[in-house]
């Protein structure tokens, strides 16, 4: 196992045990179809047991204590600094580039058994065979089974192609061999065939398999007038072409592999690769299979996106967002006040209307800036907003629904306090005092201070 022989049968199997099943799932065994009404795939999805949670990462996960891998948070990478309090993963396939980001570069994907997953971290919040994702421990993060799979790059010189190990799988991303590159191109042709997939493929075969005009390399080359006309006196420019575009073939080779690899490893591990699809029969039974086991569930890929857990990191990091340009305003007084008061007046947008209001009042009083009644405002706006989908019950708290993100809630707000102090206190300290002392004095005097209070106790209400 390991070369590219090898990875073309293992290929070649993967096309033959699988034929279609990951695409129009069913017709490959008509008898089972006839004999349900449901296609395989259908079946096999409906059945948690054979749940694989994928989460593709650009980071290397990392151990715990007990050598477990754990996938954190973005808030927990962060300190907290940013709100994302959870983990997405999919189920049984490779997440594909979307509004979200692009995955197609992404190096590292963890493969592990939902079950398993559940039994040490719990329920998810959302299952989708699109976006399952999880509120995890904040100080844990999301952790895995001991016989979870990591699948990796490697690129020592001279090794090899591939390797399906127990629990490791790891796959190339520089080093090809002029074999491994022309044999893997073949494969790469044979699998897109003109589907979009290729697209990228495609544009890379189609400047090196014809003369190109002049427009089209010069917007290849970037408009380099030294680099077109190199190319323009160069003899053999199929081979010049090769060399300029070797790291964007390197990435289309490395995005195949590492698809065609996690499809072995979860072979490996007793799973079947399922692509997704909106309407089918299998996708729509994941969110049926979900829902009949108490977890909320959609058949989409818009489940992360009308969420609770949106509302709360969108709307958290926006006020963490409009006090980092704060802060940005450094030591120039007039522009810190021109920003306050561009906000303090714009009623287009209540929370960073609110969130300034607070902000004055902090610099009047020196009492520490407190967001969590903020958050808990976020939290409450969206349980009423998306009733419907958590079946109309109420929670009390944002500790009522998840002891998870209430923590991260929690651990935020203060560091966003801490920051906002130890910038005020900057400015207290800074040469601009008396300025900022002036400014702030003048600033108070254009309002009512009944208002002001009224408006502070408002902002810090938690209900």
């Amino acid at each position: 196992m390991g070369s590219v022989a090898d990875f073309e049968r293992a290929m070649e199997i993967l096309r033959q045990r699988g034929k279609n099943f990951e695409v129009v799932p069913g017709y490959q065994d008509y008898n089972v179809y006839i004999a349900t009404g449901r296609s395989e795939a259908d079946i096999y999805m409906s059945d948690m047991n054979n749940w694989c949670l994928v989460h593709a990462t650009r980071y290397i996960p990392s151990r715990n204590l007990d050598g477990r891998l754990f996938i954190p948070t973005t808030s927990m990478a962060t300190n907290f600094d940013d709100v994302r309090p959870t983990v997405h993963t999919t189920l049984n396939h490779v997440v594909s580039s979307n509004g979200g980001g692009n995955w197609d570069g992404v190096p590292y994907v963890i493969l592990a058994r939902y079950n398993d997953v559940v039994a040490l971290n719990g329920n998810p919040k959302e299952v989708s065979q699109y976006d399952t994702f999880f509120i995890p421990d904040p100080d844990n993060g999301l952790v895995l089974p001991q016989d979870a799979c990591l699948v990796r790059p490697s690129n020592e010189k001279n090794g090899e192609l591939y390797v399906i190990g127990e629990h490791e799988a790891t796959y190339k991303t520089s080093n090809f061999t002029d074999d491994e590159i022309e044999r893997i191109l073949n494969m790469i042709r044979e699998s897109y065939g003109a589907t979009e997939s290729g697209d990228l493929y495609y544009k890379y075969d189609s400047y090196l398999g014809k003369e190109n005009d002049e427009e089209t390399m010069r917007i290849l080359l970037g408009k380099d007038e030294k680099l077109f006309k190199i190319y323009k006196n160069t003899v053999n420019k199929k081979d010049f072409l090769k060399g300029l575009l070797a790291e964007d073939r390197d990435a289309i080779m490395a995005k195949f592999l590492r698809d065609a690899v996690v499809k072995l490893a979860m072979e490996k591990q007793g799973f079947r690769y399922v692509n997704p699809s909106e309407g089918s029969a299998w996708t729509d039974n994941i969110a049926r299979t979900a829902r009949e086991h108490g977890i909320v569930a959609s058949s989409n890929n818009k489940g992360h996106s009308a969420s609770i857990e949106m509302e709360m990191e969108s709307g958290a990091n926006w006020l963490i967002a409009n006090l980092k340009n704060l802060y940005a305003q450094g030591q120039d007084i007039d522009k810190i006040f021109s920003l306050i008061e561009s906000k303090f007046n714009d009623d287009g947008d209540k929370r960073v209307n609110r969130l300034f209001k607070q902000v004055v009042w902090c610099m009047k009083t020196g009492k520490p800036l407190d967001l969590y009644p903020s958050y808990q405002r976020f939290f409450m706006t969206a349980v009423d907003m998306y009733e419907d989908k958590y079946d109309g019950r109420k929670y009390a708290n944002i500790s009522d629904y998840s002891s998870a993100l209430d923590i991260t809630m929690r651990r935020s707000a203060i560091v966003v306090k801490n920051t906002f102090s130890q910038w005020l206190n900057d400015i207290k300290r800074g040469p601009n005092r008396e300025k900022f002392d002036s400014k702030l004095a003048e600033f108070l005097g254009k309002f009512d201070q009944h208002d002001l209070i009224n408006a502070f106790k408002s902002a810090n209400s938690r209900f």
